[in-house]
């Protein structure tokens, strides 16, 4: 019986039988925000503007269906109009001579239900008006980019 069951394995390992694409891949999403910071709750906004002029907007993204308390790498490429430095805590940012590409590169632990996020805000004064777009890889995930554009 032993010998049949260590048959049938090594069958399975060698035709197959075991499917690494039945492993799960992670969700996506990146979308506007509005944040109330009296409330501590945030609302989508079905836009792909975000207004200098409106309070607590932000660019976010959240993968999900990760593996639970699992370090990931994470690589973050923001284009932007020229003089724009992004920083990240803990990680190292890579940026071309005229800060129109600000490249993250970071680790994070996803939480015990999979999810990792991130959140960039922008601020009057700061960062310049203009087209901008965002695009993240996880790991070997890399996801679609996110155009957006910041006005007044």
């Amino acid at each position: 019986m032993k010998k049949s069951n260590l048959a049938t394995l090594l069958s399975c390992a060698i035709l197959g039988c075991i499917s690494t694409s039945s492993l799960a891949q992670p969700n996506f999403e990146i979308t506007i925000i509005k944040y109330n910071p009296l409330t501590g709750t945030s609302k989508n906004i079905n836009s792909d503007t975000i207004s200098l002029s409106k309070d607590h907007r932000s660019v976010c993204w959240r993968a999900y269906n990760l593996s639970p308390n699992t370090i990931y790498h994470i690589k973050e490429t923001i284009l932007s109009p020229s003089n724009n430095s992004f920083t990240i805590p803990d990680g190292v940012v890579i940026r071309n001579k005229d800060q129109t590409k600000n490249v993250m590169v970071s680790t994070d632990k996803a939480s015990n239900k999979g999810v990792l996020d991130q959140c960039w805000s922008f601020s009057e004064g700061e960062d310049p008006v203009g087209n901008y777009s965002l695009k993240v890889k996880i790991n070997q995930n890399e996801f679609p980019e996110f155009k957006f554009k910041l006005t007044k």
